[in-house]
């Protein structure tokens, strides 16, 4: 599952869109930028932010299972 979030591409705003297919999460995410804040993001960058979200959980759980193995 992919989530993404105004703040996490730099806007001020607490919407949230959730979905495991990457393009129904651009979409989504295009449309609320369009209506609300008069800007459309590229895909390219809400891509990059998704896989760059995603390295970043997969790397928080993978030092929580090594610290919790060292336990």
């Amino acid at each position: 599952m992919y989530k993404l979030t105004c703040r996490d591409i730099g806007i001020d705003c607490d919407f949230v869109v959730e979905n495991s297919e990457k393009k129904i999460i651009c979409d989504s995410f295009n449309i609320h930028t369009t209506a609300k804040h008069n800007r459309v993001i590229p895909m390219r960058k809400i891509l990059g932010t998704i896989e760059k979200k995603n390295k970043e959980q997969h790397n928080e759980r993978k030092t929580n299972n090594i610290d919790e193995s060292e336990t």
